[in-house]
């Protein structure tokens, strides 16, 4: 890429477009700084802490699919982002799959991350795709959320029987065709689990 440290650049421009061009809009923004917990990961981390003395941040997010990178280097080489996220008190949201060509972002790796983290808080995006092994594990652990981002994509895949939603052997229970009603039984099964979503909640096109 264009760039040695990844996200580097574009971190910065974001921030100094909510803070410095933006000001009056910016004030009503709580940004994300955004990862690949993959590569040169020490020289992120370093050029994060210069921004977060500079700029307010509220979180770290990461998307790794389409990035094609291993969300489990953070249990590795990456874990400097786990002990940053500790020491400021960051969470994390991170996108999630279920889909077998997907081995980046798999819910369940993800959830191992949360599990060896417990002091570190994590949002995993998309309703974990309905699977309802990964919305129960999330019910269990104390430091894990999920968002229903993308959430009328998702309830029509699922009506469709698309491949990249739970199974409907794992699906949680619930009539596809109906978001709403979906969202609702989601809040009563999980209600101090479920968070609004990150990004387009209900298409905004």
């Amino acid at each position: 890429g264009p760039e040695k440290i990844p996200y580097s650049f574009e971190n910065e421009r974001m921030l100094r477009e909510i803070y410095e061009l933006f000001p009056d809009l910016g004030r009503l923004t709580l940004p994300f700084a955004m990862l690949d917990p993959m590569r040169e990961p020490q020289a992120q981390v370093t050029r994060l802490r210069e921004l977060y003395r500079e700029f307010p941040f509220y979180g770290l997010k990461m998307q790794a699919t389409m990035i094609k990178a291993d969300a489990g280097a953070l249990l590795g080489p990456g874990r400097c982002f786990l002990e940053l996220a500790e020491e400021l008190d960051l969470p994390f949201l991170m996108h999630s799959s279920v889909i077998a060509n997907d081995p980046w972002s798999e819910a369940g790796l993800l959830l191992r991350i949360a599990e060896a983290a417990p002091h570190v808080r994590f949002s995993l995006a998309h309703s974990c795709r309905f699977d309802r092994v990964y919305l129960d594990r999330i019910a269990e652990l104390p430091n894990t959320w999920f968002d229903c981002s993308a959430h009328i994509i998702h309830c029509q895949a699922a009506a469709q029987g698309m491949a990249f939603v739970a199974t409907s052997q794992r699906r949680f229970a619930a009539d596809y065709r109906d978001p709403a009603g979906v969202l609702q039984a989601l809040a009563a099964a999980y209600p101090r689990k479920l968070i609004w979503g990150s990004d387009t909640p209900f298409q905004s096109f």
